[in-house]
């Protein structure tokens, strides 16, 4: 199911450490933000 892996790659993305998100490129607060949205919230080009 699709809202199950993106759960887990949100919650997966909340525990990375500031070393690892420096390394790919996003900061702690992006991550925060993006690990908090609701399962419903996907990429628009999910939806086409």
């Amino acid at each position: 199911m699709q809202a199950a892996q993106l759960a887990r790659q949100r919650r997966a993305l909340a525990a990375l450490d500031a070393h690892i998100l420096c390394d790919i490129g996003i900061t702690a607060d992006d991550a925060q933000a993006e690990a908090g949205k609701p399962v419903w919230d996907v990429p628009r080009h999910w939806l086409a």
